[in-house]
């Protein structure tokens, strides 16, 4: 962000000492990014009596999404010139739920009475990664011109929240209705957190095709690296509560889930339109 400011107030000088230029992008993340995480909580901590039998493992499959950024550049040599932009990367997410079958060992003659879990599917946002770079920046001039840029970026935090559907009902010895709630479960990553690190760098090709004497249309294709990520698992939100049993069996599964690791590397293509000064 330090870096679009400082270009923007360069724009006073730049009329004499070279060319200022302003980027909109929008796109999309590569659609082969993909990233995957499965959940398996292992062994629970149950009550005596009790024991749990998991059905399916829970997975969320991530997806490149919309890619959108701006830009501004200071041009002070006709070759050569600096970048400050900000982008926005967002990726869609999948759930895949999971199913627990709990089984509750009572005295003979009374039949043990099992309980249905079903973590189901729901609503997974990873909030958009906002990168901020300050790039060197080349190109060509012309009516068409090729460019390239590179640089340092900067990874603020960023959360991730899922929102599933829930339910618990007894299916054994008599199937009887149930009740159903949302499970809300956020996890944070702290790029500033020790040997987690928020600067990584970026580089891109771009190409412009002018439009009249200050507008041209612009292709870009961009790539982002940063370090892995962890993000660790908060306490759930269940509303509206659940039976008591089954409301301390989300508890204890959310309690095992380890923190994911998760790496914010992607790459881009966008297009855009910029205004030259």
């Amino acid at each position: 962000m330090r870096g679009v400011l400082f270009a923007i107030m360069l724009a006073p000088a730049a009329a004499s000492a070279g060319e200022l230029e302003l980027v909109g992008y929008v796109g999309s993340v590569f659609p082969f990014y993909e990233q995957s995480f499965e959940f398996d909580p292992g062994t629970l901590p149950v009550p005596p009596g009790v024991s749990v039998e998991q059905e399916d493992i829970f997975h969320l499959d991530g997806k490149g999404g919309l890619a959108l950024g701006a830009g501004a550049s200071f041009q002070f040599a006709p070759w050569l010139g600096i970048e400050g932009r900000v982008d926005t990367a967002d990726v869609s997410v999948q759930i895949t739920g999971a199913r627990y079958l709990v089984t509750v060992d009572l005295p003979s003659p009374i039949p043990d009475l099992t309980n249905e879990l079903v973590l189901g599917g729901g609503e997974a946002d990873l909030h958009r990664l906002h990168p901020v770079s300050l790039n060197f920046r080349a190109r060509t001039s012309g009516h068409v011109r090729l460019g390239a840029s590179a640089g340092i970026s900067y990874l603020p935090s960023f959360d991730f929240v899922t929102a599933q559907r829930a339910s618990f009902k007894p299916v054994s010895p008599l199937p009887l209705p149930g009740a159903e709630a949302t499970v809300t479960l956020e996890a944070k990553a702290l790029p500033e957190d020790e040997g987690e690190g928020r600067l990584g760098w970026n580089g891109g090709i771009f190409a412009q095709v002018g439009i009249g004497e200050r507008l041209a249309v612009v292709g870009e294709a961009r790539y982002f690296h940063f370090r892995q990520q962890t993000l660790t698992w908060g306490v759930p939100e269940i509303e509206p509560s659940l039976p008591v049993l089954g409301e301390a069996l989300v508890e204890a599964i959310t309690g095992q889930l380890e923190p994911v690791d998760f790496n914010p590397t992607f790459f881009q293509l966008t297009a855009g339109l910029a205004v030259r000064f």
